[in-house]
């Protein structure tokens, strides 16, 4: 089943304030938060 849209919308966002807050090789970047791998992955790739 397809994404819900609040979660479309809510995924850059958050990806966003993740690029805003620190570098991606920080540990403290949880990846296990990211339960949408497709969405994630469209994220990504259009970045």
């Amino acid at each position: 089943p397809p994404p819900d849209p609040e979660r479309s919308f809510y995924f850059p966002l958050h990806l966003e304030l993740d690029l805003e807050r620190g570098p991606w090789d920080d540990e403290d970047f949880d990846v296990d938060e990211v339960e949408e791998g497709p969405v994630f992955a469209l994220c990504m790739a259009g970045a």
